[in-house]
């Protein structure tokens, strides 16, 4: 799954390097503003029509015109127009424009916006993780729930309880299954440090990433 739009919060890693990728997102973003305006509430739509001026390309012009025809709020319409005069001077960007394709089933071509010496380092950043397309597609939003997510780790997602824990436990399909342990890892949510550190001292937890100071 190499489409930016599905990215995740920091999609802004893809973006930024990848040629034609910030304006491919751009687009997509307004495609997405505009498609729900009618089930956005009234103040969320004065900070959607903010954000347009910098997204829209030439396809919004007529639902940008449509949207025009129905606001009466001049917090609102007022960012419109100024969206309505942007739209017509940026081309639209598609995807097969965004500098990534699949040359076969294991080899991918990255097209880069400039040259960035450190982005073999950025390819083991997780943004790049691979994604499966038809889990993301039969799921939606949801394609990262318990049951749905597909992954090639060691581990796989059992339980997720938000701001309780998240539980993997072993993915008998990884390629060295016979030499990974068969437990289950319980991650926690525990934003305070100090309480973290406590945890560990005490046995409660095994591994933490940070100590207080």
């Amino acid at each position: 799954m190499i489409d930016p739009a599905l990215g995740s919060e920091y999609v802004e890693q893809i973006s930024t390097y990848l040629k034609n990728a910030k304006a491919y997102f751009n687009g997509a973003s307004a495609d997405g503003t505009i498609r729900g305006w009618k089930d956005t509430k009234p103040e969320q739509r004065v900070k959607d029509a903010k954000s347009l001026p910098d997204l829209v390309q030439k396809r919004h012009v007529d639902p940008l015109r449509h949207l025009l025809e129905t606001e009466k709020d001049p917090a609102v319409t007022g960012p419109l127009r100024q969206a309505l005069e942007e739209a017509p001077k940026r081309e639209n960007v598609t995807l097969d424009q965004v500098g990534v394709r699949a040359k076969d089933d294991k080899t991918l071509i990255v097209t880069l916006d400039s040259p960035t010496a450190y982005f073999l380092d950025l390819a083991a950043f997780f943004t790049y993780f691979p994604v499966h397309p038809p889990t993301v597609l039969k799921h939606g939003k949801d394609w990262t729930r318990p049951g749905n997510l597909v992954g090639n780790g060691p581990y796989r997602l059992k339980e997720w309880k938000v701001k309780e824990h998240i539980l993997l436990e072993k993915n008998p399909q990884y390629w060295d299954a016979a030499n990974v342990p068969d437990q289950k890892l319980k991650f926690l949510p525990i934003e305070n440090q100090t309480t973290a550190f406590n945890l560990y001292e005490k046995g409660r937890i095994h591994w933490l990433t940070d100590v207080p100071r």
